[in-house]
């Protein structure tokens, strides 16, 4: 495990890659605990946030260049802030199991798929974890 390779990255892919962990340590804590309490929404709140920073910074990383610049994993980016605002939408309406499908489906699809792909040869996350 080395981080050095982190460290020589560009700026948007260390956001992106910050974002990213922290988006999904917060949302297996937040699915692990108590639902409704003060500590469960602002965990959320800030799992949002780093959520949708994770979204948005990957359509500056193009190291997988398939279709002008952007790659298959990027479908994902775009689908997950929908799913952010749908989850966001059902708890304030009150519709709190669409909510927690909705945050369930965003966090596996939109965090751990993409990140296994991150672990595959040749990419940078393989390089930091694998070494």
């Amino acid at each position: 495990m080395s981080i050095e390779p982190l460290l020589n990255s560009t700026v948007i892919i260390q956001l992106h890659i910050v974002c990213a962990v922290v988006a999904t340590i917060l949302g297996a804590v937040s699915l692990l605990l108590k639902k409704g309490t003060i500590f469960h929404k602002s965990i959320g709140y800030i799992w949002v946030t780093a959520m949708l920073i994770t979204a948005l910074s990957s359509f500056g990383i193009h190291s997988i260049n398939m279709f002008a610049g952007f790659s298959l994993i990027h479908i994902l980016s775009f689908l997950s802030p929908f799913g952010v605002l749908a989850a966001l939408h059902a708890a304030r309406s009150g519709h709190i199991s669409e909510h927690r499908s909705a945050m369930r489906l965003t966090w596996f699809w939109g965090l751990l798929v993409p990140g296994v792909f991150t672990l595959l040869p040749g990419r940078l996350m393989n390089m930091v974890v694998l070494g």
